[in-house]
């Protein structure tokens, strides 16, 4: 039996896709840390109200136009399963569009410099 081609599905769930309207935010915090010998930047920020800790500023360069752009990293629980495989699961999240996530972390790094 030939296998369902799922892509018209999924890109009309990413064209249904919405995201969250950022009016408001606030870097509370910024602190550059070192991970597996990787250097990363966490921050306490307040978005639209909420509070939320220990999210990530992640840059990386866009193959597309080999431009580097950022985008948030979410702060995650690893939890085992039954069988014993570390899963992880998002404690907070926020749709933002790259834009407002751009913003979010341009403040972050303002916010690290001072």
């Amino acid at each position: 039996m030939p296998r369902k081609n799922n892509t018209s599905n999924q890109e009309t769930k990413k064209q249904e896709m919405s995201f969250e309207e950022l009016c408001s935010f606030e870097i509370l915090r910024a602190r550059e840390v070192e991970y597996n010998g990787r250097k990363s930047v966490l921050a306490d920020v307040k978005l639209n109200g909420v509070c939320v800790y220990g999210v990530r500023a992640v840059t990386y360069t866009d193959k597309r136009d080999n431009k580097e752009k950022d985008f948030i990293g979410w702060p995650e629980r690893a939890v085992k399963d039954k069988n014993g495989e570390t899963k992880y699961y998002k404690v907070a999240y926020m749709a933002l569009s790259g834009e407002d996530q751009q913003k979010v972390c341009d403040a972050i790094y303002q916010k690290l410099d001072g």
